[in-house]
């Protein structure tokens, strides 16, 4: 029996994935918490690397106060992510903990920063040999963080996984990828040129445009993966 291959359909991903954070307060919230606090340690740690005299670099504060401002936000990057795609599936079932949501992110944690690894690691090589084969393993790997949350997928596996279903759905995944590539990348060269406070608030706006990328990502998996 010939295998019925699933395509996305990019719009309905986008577009959904709007609908499901208006319609979960628990997944706006989270998501306007994780932008209120990357703008704060995006402050904070831009303040801290700014060029500084030898007599307070040698200050034990002056080391250690960025490093440890960077571990948190990578911290609490990967936890968002995690919580984000949980919550997001969930919310498809219509069944939502936030208590139970936010356990289950503190434990897809380390597997999800191993897959991160690893992931960084092959499309690394692959842009380094020309853009292009680093374009198309970044798009093949494009669903790695939902297997890992969703379908408890290790490292290796869910780079697999991620491999099987984008085949045939190469350049849906790539347009939808495209989209928020576009949308978020206009916010942040906003920010850059831009003056405060238009620049805190156009940096806002792109951290809220990668809670919604999240969404629709998560939405596109289930496409592929699931009857929904």
């Amino acid at each position: 029996m010939e295998e019925v291959v699933k395509k996305i359909n990019v719009w309905q991903a986008i577009k959904g994935g709007l609908v499901v954070i208006k319609n979960n307060p628990i997944l706006l919230i989270s998501i306007f918490i994780y932008a209120i606090l990357s703008c704060l340690f995006s402050f904070l740690i831009s303040i801290w690397i700014k060029p500084i005299s030898p007599e307070k670099f040698s200050s034990f504060l002056h080391l250690i106060f960025p490093l440890i401002s960077l571990l948190i936000a990578i911290w609490l990057y990967f936890f968002f992510v995690c919580l984000i795609i949980k919550i997001v599936f969930k919310a498809k079932s219509g069944q939502t903990s936030l208590l139970e949501e936010i356990k289950t992110a503190q434990r897809k944690i380390v597997p999800l920063l191993r897959a991160w690894i690893l992931y960084s690691l092959i499309t690394f090589f692959g842009f380094i040999f020309l853009i292009i084969p680093g374009i198309f393993l970044s798009i093949k790997f494009f669903y790695y963080q939902p297997a890992v949350i969703i379908d408890n997928e290790e490292s290796r596996s869910s780079l697999k996984k991620s491999w099987q279903i984008t085949k045939s759905n190469w350049w849906r995944t790539f347009g939808l990828a495209l989209f928020f590539f576009i949308l978020t990348g206009i916010l942040k060269a906003g920010s850059e040129f831009l003056g405060s406070p238009v620049s805190f608030i156009l940096s806002f706006f792109s951290f809220l445009t990668w809670g919604w990328m999240l969404s629709a990502v998560t939405l596109a998996y289930l496409q592929l993966t699931r009857e929904i």
